[in-house]
């Protein structure tokens, strides 16, 4: 959100919506794959560090705040 990342120095909502989505979960997929560097870590501290990124301006708060409920909420009620 902050324009260091991108390679056109946007800031904030001047980033495309898409690629504010695809930050917050291609970090999340990096924390909680296995990698040859090293190993997945647990769901809970992959969505502490998610909500974190999203509180210090790393990611789109908003876009955060959606996707810790879906990642919280049981698919199909289950």
């Amino acid at each position: 959100m902050d324009g260091h990342g991108y390679p056109d120095q946007l800031v904030g909502t001047e980033t495309p919506p898409q690629a504010r989505l695809m930050a917050i979960i291609d970090v999340y997929d990096a924390l909680r794959t296995e990698r040859p560097y090293k190993s997945p870590i647990p769901e809970a501290d992959a969505l502490r560090i998610i909500h974190d990124g999203g509180r210090t301006g790393q990611f789109d708060p908003e876009l955060v705040r959606v996707f810790l409920e879906l990642r919280t909420e049981p698919a199909n009620g289950h």
